[in-house]
C-alpha cells in the first residue's frame, strides 16, 4: 500500500470540483482547485462527502492494497437538485434476522424481514412521495451474520431513492454476544466491526 493515497473529484464532464471533504476515517482534507486530494492510508476506506447540489453513486472506496501503488482514486459527482425543505424517511432497528428458528429471535413485525424492508422501499414513492432519501439506523440486523448482511444489501440494492445505513451494536456481533462492564460500571456488549465493513462499508 502506498504511503500516500492521492485522488481526484470531478463532475460528470471531467471538470474538477474543489472544496469537497475527503476522509480516511481519521483525518479529513479538502480537494484543491484542481480537484485533487492526498491522504495517508490510515484505515480501510477513503470516503467523500456529498456537497449541497451534488450526489454520487460511489462515495467510498476500499484501501485494501489490491490496487497498484501509483493508482489514483477518482470520485465522480453528478449535479442534483436539493430544493428545501428536504424530506427524508428515517427507519430504525430493523433487526433483520436470518435465524428464523432461534428462541432469541426478534419479535417479527413490520420491516424486520428482508422481504418486508425491500417491499417497503419499493413502495416508498407511493407511501411518501416527498421522501427523497432513507436513513436506516441500527440495529440493522439481529446477529451480525453474513447471511443477514446479504439479505440487507439485497433489500436496499434496488431502492428507488438513496438509502444510507448507520450500524448499531448488533451489527458487530458476528463473533457472538459478549458482555463487558464499562469504566463507569454499565453493562455493555463487545463487538467487532470487521464483517460489517467487509460486507457493507464504512461505519
Amino acid at each position: 500500500m502506498p504511503k500516500t493515497i492521492t485522488g481526484l473529484v470531478t463532475d460528470n464532464s471531467g471538470t474538477p470540483v474543489a472544496g469537497v471533504a475527503v476522509t480516511n476515517g481519521r483525518a479529513v482534507t479538502r480537494t484543491d482547485r484542481a480537484g485533487t486530494f492526498a491522504l495517508e492510508p490510515d484505515g480501510a476506506f477513503i470516503a467523500i462527502t456529498r456537497p449541497t447540489g451534488w450526489t454520487t453513486a460511489r462515495w467510498f472506496v476500499r484501501t485494501d492494497g489490491s490496487a497498484a501503488p501509483d493508482t489514483a482514486i477518482t470520485f465522480l459527482l453528478e449535479p442534483e437538485d436539493q430544493a428545501l425543505p428536504y424530506q427524508f424517511m428515517h427507519i430504525t432497528d430493523t433487526h433483520l434476522d436470518a435465524k428464523r428458528e432461534s428462541e432469541w429471535s426478534f419479535d417479527y413485525g413490520r420491516l424486520t424481514q428482508a422481504s418486508q424492508l425491500k417491499d417497503f422501499l419499493q413502495d416508498l414513492p407511493q407511501l411518501s412521495p416527498a421522501s427523497r432519501s432513507v436513513v436506516i439506523t441500527g440495529d440493522l440486523v439481529d446477529h451480525g451474520s453474513p447471511e443477514e448482511f446479504v439479505e440487507l444489501m439485497d433489500a436496499v440494492a434496488d431502492a428507488p431513492v438513496p438509502v444510507n445505513l448507520v450500524p448499531g451494536n448488533h451489527d458487530h456481533m458476528h463473533t457472538g454476544l459478549k458482555g463487558l462492564v464499562s469504566r463507569n460500571n454499565y453493562i455493555i456488549n463487545d463487538g467487532d466491526p470487521e464483517l460489517y465493513e467487509a460486507m457493507v462499508g464504512p461505519r
